[in-house]
């Protein structure tokens, strides 16, 4: 038999189970086990981390076939979805580096100081930057819908004068758990969002960071991990 009817027997076969979906997402590739993001102003090369750079109220940054911890390509993506989906009413970037007085982030895991220093975020005192259904900050996309994973972000303020406590983090795949608040007012970051979902069917989760309008006006998002269990 020729190999392009072996190929044509072999994506018939799968084609009903596939529920309109990419074969890529169904096929899981073997020894990805985590991928890392770092959110910076100016492009900073982490070890481990795929580095998203740009302001996101200036332009929709994006990564495609991001890596995982062992440098092995991966299928899935990120982008920072519209403009108008980031709030910020005094430097309209969301994006900054060399955050003053940050000197950890044990909450992710291989976070130096390229990671803790440099951050997106929303800021309003007003309710533009609190949550809205509509206006996700990320977009993850290219994930295996029948697969289970962990989201976790987190961010911090350092010593700016802003407040970021607390600082609302929200997921949305195949279900939406949950809000979770994180005290972004703090120098040191040990804390974060951790979250286990499903993706939705076409293998994307949303991300939302944002400020809780009355209590906070600030959300920094040093990084993410995503980690398919």
């Amino acid at each position: 038999m020729g190999m392009c009817k072996f190929l044509l027997i072999v994506f018939l076969f799968l084609s009903p189970f596939c529920n309109g979906q990419p074969l890529k997402l169904l096929l899981a590739k073997p020894g990805i086990v985590e991928v890392r993001i770092n959110f910076t102003l100016a492009a900073v090369s982490v070890a481990t981390y795929n580095n998203l750079s740009g302001g996101p109220k200036t332009g929709v940054r994006s990564l495609t076939n991001m890596t995982d911890i062992n440098g092995r390509a991966t299928d899935w993506d990120i982008t920072t979805v519209a403009t108008a989906n980031w709030r910020d009413s005094v430097f309209n970037v969301s994006a900054t580096d060399g955050i003053a007085g940050m000197t950890a982030m044990s909450f992710l895991t291989g976070a130096t100081s390229g990671v803790y220093a440099n951050g997106y975020y929303n800021y309003g005192s007003l309710s533009p930057g609190g949550y809205d259904a509509a206006l996700h900050q990320f977009l993850v996309s290219g994930l295996n819908p029948n697969k289970t994973y962990e989201i976790k972000i987190t961010g911090a303020d350092g010593t700016y004068t802003f407040d970021a406590n607390p600082s609302r983090y929200t997921v949305s795949g195949l279900t939406t758990p949950a809000s979770q608040d994180v005290d972004g007012n703090v120098t040191s970051q040990s804390n974060g969002a951790t979250f286990t979902l499903q993706p939705a069917t076409d293998g994307t989760i949303k991300v939302w960071m944002n400020c809780v309008p009355g209590s906070s006006n600030l959300n920094m998002a040093q990084g993410m991990i995503i980690k398919q269990l």
